[in-house]
């Protein structure tokens, strides 16, 4: 048996040794699975099992995955999920429950008798469950900050779920193909809100969504839908915004984002540029961070020019990088406030630019003799796997050695392994 001799850490108090154990654990464990988690700890050392047995954050995040493959037996693990929660105590519990074909009910009734205590609680809703749910769920949810739910039908019908209506805490949602006649929530004091679905349903919810923050939007381009132009939605909280998987960026014509700081977009066609230069310019924004993934230098070139406030900008691309570098370069006008600049090239290959490209750019946007220029501290560059030879690598690092020795921030990515 380990002593305080042969293992100091057993002299720490428990609430530090606690604090320990949950930085070990993270969250969301399947009870199931007895080779991770608080189980590990707890059977170390009679010291451990009682710092573990104590510490009900340890017990208070519980993943399960119920499908054919993994499946779900009452008589053998109902027990064990019934002591794991026994050990949360009073503890705020994360749980999220992931069955596509339906939450035994018997699972659905015990965790109903927790509600009072969910943190965050994400599910894959089947329709049968919806009565059960609301039958089962009483009064209001009081701590309730987080709700993730997958699989809500399309909302032709009546509200199918009302369980969560009572709320007050609730400020972070994320919802899958949802339509705002499927589920009712306290849609105004939401400030976090990831959706995706036809770009009629997704705009319902956002004309209910007036005080987000963050927004994380994905258009279904398998429902076609229109809108008339005349709608528009302005969310003047909205820092931060992710938009993917709309090429033409229809949704763009109706919105206005004032308040914008952070941008992530992807797979922009050139319509969906000139939507987003639109929205810019009516949104009168100032937008300090973006991320383009997947779309050509030119229509990269064509939105970066727009924001001369950008001052951190990441690219992921397979196009050629030349175009870009050489504006980073010579014109003055082009991103005048960039600080930090990450460039992730993406299979199929982009046409990788000579090293003497980048440490020109490297070199023109470090040294503090351009005027109205902010100087670049940061970058970051990563390629694919087997791409980039080791010689060009070597001089690479030869080449901008002098401005890391500067200070400078260089990093570049080969792979999985980093080379500066």
């Amino acid at each position: 048996m380990a002593n305080s001799v042969d293992c100091p850490v057993l002299t720490l108090p428990t609430e530090i040794a606690g604090d320990i154990f949950s930085d070990y654990v993270g969250k969301a464990h399947d009870i199931r699975q007895r080779d991770s988690g608080p189980l590990v700890l707890i059977s170390v050392c009679q010291r451990w099992r009682e710092i573990g047995l104590s510490t009900c954050s340890l017990w208070a995040s519980v993943s399960l995955l119920i499908t054919s493959k993994c499946r779900w037996n009452d008589a053998k693990h109902f027990p064990l999920f019934e002591l794991w929660l026994f050990r949360a105590g009073s503890h705020p519990l994360d749980i999220s429950v992931s069955a596509p074909n339906g939450t035994p009910s018997r699972m659905l009734s015990f965790l109903s008798r927790y509600s009072a205590q969910w943190r965050s609680f994400a599910f894959f809703f089947h329709p049968s469950e919806a009565a059960v749910l609301d039958d089962l769920i009483h009064g209001y949810i009081p701590y309730l900050a987080k709700l993730d739910i997958s699989g809500i039908p399309d909302g032709s019908g009546p509200v199918l779920l009302n369980a969560f209506r009572e709320a007050p805490s609730l400020r972070e949602v994320s919802l899958s193909h949802a339509a705002l006649q499927s589920v009712s929530l306290p849609w105004i004091q939401l400030t976090h809100l990831k959706i995706n679905g036809s770009l009629f349903r997704c705009m319902k919810i956002l004309k209910e969504t007036p005080n987000l923050q963050v927004l994380d939007l994905e258009i279904d381009l398998q429902i076609p839908s229109s809108l008339p132009t005349s709608l528009r939605v302005t969310l003047a909280h909205l820092h931060t915004f992710t938009f993917c998987f709309g090429f033409e960026g229809t949704v763009l014509d109706h919105l206005a984002l004032p308040a914008l700081r952070a941008v992530e977009l992807s797979f922009l066609n050139s319509d969906g540029v000139a939507r987003l230069l639109t929205m810019g310019a009516r949104s009168a924004w100032s937008p300090r961070v973006i991320h383009l993934a997947s779309m050509t230098s030119e229509r990269s070139i064509l939105c970066l020019g727009s924001l001369p406030s950008l001052e951190e900008v990441k690219l992921t691309t397979s196009d050629n990088l030349t175009p870009l570098l050489k504006l980073f370069t010579d014109d003055d006008h082009f991103l005048p406030a960039l600080r930090s600049l990450t460039i992730q090239c993406e299979r199929p290959y982009p046409v990788v630019p000579p090293t003497s490209t980048f440490a020109a750019m490297l070199a023109s946007r470090w040294h503090r003799n351009r005027e109205g220029v902010a100087p670049l501290t940061r970058f970051h560059l990563s390629f694919p796997h087997g791409r980039i030879m080791t010689s060009a690598i070597e001089e690479l690092r030869t080449t901008v050695r002098p401005l890391m020795e500067e200070g400078l921030d260089v990093v570049i990515n080969f792979g999985e392994f980093t080379t500066l």
